[in-house]
């Protein structure tokens, strides 16, 4: 069955890295092959051999960048939220930017990723709705919510380095995958919606799980390597 696809609204993004991506030239091959990884190898080699399948299914690809995010890029986007965060004020109100934590440019348009996962905090209003239009809602985590062009994971943390966090009041951590490969036409997974969604997911909680482990989070946030997806309802 040919992939369910969405009318999305992602824009074209720019990668980590991709500034500095050329066209392979310069090097003994004359430039007619450039240096690749495998999925495996991206976001820091945070995904879990589920999510670097579910990674390849998206992309149609089994060939990836090196600049597809690194740990120093997680470690990176972690160092962001660590600074941004102070305890007791309403997440809308801090001054933090969505972190990028990776991004997985596009093989062969320079300039461009095919996934990219961001960090912030999130309310609590947020994080525990029950329904998001245009989106599933899976118990994973806090919450989560994912369509074929956007998935959104939230989690708790308690720790040392969110300084003030506590079981009763942790920092409320807001993890967003954007999926440009698909919404933007460059890649036509072969597979239902449902499929699309939880490949999403996956590659999603393998981030977040890592940039979880990055902050110390007290039970990594809640976050599991595969966790098991079953759809909690909403869309």
């Amino acid at each position: 069955m040919r992939a369910w696809r969405a009318v999305g609204a992602v824009g074209v993004v720019v990668g980590i890295g991709a500034g500095v991506l050329g066209c392979g030239g310069g090097g003994d091959d004359g430039g007619r092959a450039q240096k690749t990884v495998s999925a495996a190898e991206v976001c820091g080699g945070a995904l879990s051999p589920h999510a670097a399948k579910s990674l390849d299914f998206l992309t149609g690809s089994k060939e990836y960048l090196p600049s597809s995010g690194s740990d120093a890029d997680l470690a990176r986007a972690a160092a962001e939220l660590r600074d941004g965060y102070v305890a007791g004020v309403d997440a809308e109100d801090l001054d933090v930017k969505p972190a990028t934590a990776c991004a997985v440019p596009n093989l062969r348009t320079v300039g461009t990723s095919d996934l990219r996962v961001q960090f912030s905090f999130a309310t609590a209003q947020e994080a525990d709705r029950k329904t998001f239009s245009g989106h599933v809602r899976y118990g994973i985590g806090r919450n989560a919510f994912v369509n074929p062009d956007w998935a959104y994971l939230y989690f708790d943390c308690v720790s040392p380095r969110l300084k003030g966090s506590t079981e009763k009041q942790p920092a409320i951590v807001e993890s967003v995958l954007s999926n440009a490969a698909l919404s933007q036409h460059r890649s036509e997974p072969d597979g239902t919606r449902r499929q699309i969604d939880e490949a999403n997911l996956s590659v999603l909680n393998s981030v977040a799980l890592r940039v979880a482990g990055k902050l110390q989070c007290a039970d990594s946030g809640g976050l599991t390597s595969d966790p098991a997806l079953r759809p909690a309802g909403g869309a």
